[in-house]
């Protein structure tokens, strides 16, 4: 009965725990992958022709809603598709140039 109640005192300290570290990776993961789509925005406003992957002059108004902008998007962030930007089974949200990337 001692070994017992010991497992569930023990158990009782661990998953909490465990789901604190659970959710605070995916906190990181998230902040990770908004920072990388910053990054990656920050390039495709470059001028053409500078010798950056994926540098296309994009203006404020510019959204990417495009193939060309979106495939531009993932070769800077070195991705195959935009899809591969989640948190757990949310994508995040890439926005326009002037709001920030969302979860």
């Amino acid at each position: 009965m001692l070994v017992i109640s010991i497992i569930g005192f023990l158990a009782a300290l661990g998953i909490p725990a465990i789901l604190n570290a659970y959710a605070k990776s995916l906190e990181t993961s998230r902040a990770r992958n908004i920072a990388e789509i910053e990054k990656a925005k920050g390039v495709l406003t470059l001028p053409k022709g500078i010798g950056m992957v994926g540098a296309m002059s994009l203006g404020e108004k510019d959204t990417f809603d495009t193939p060309a902008v979106i495939s531009n998007l993932c070769a800077v962030m070195r991705i195959k598709d935009i899809s591969e930007l989640t948190v757990g089974d949310v994508p995040i949200q890439v926005g326009d140039l002037k709001n920030k990337a969302y979860y």
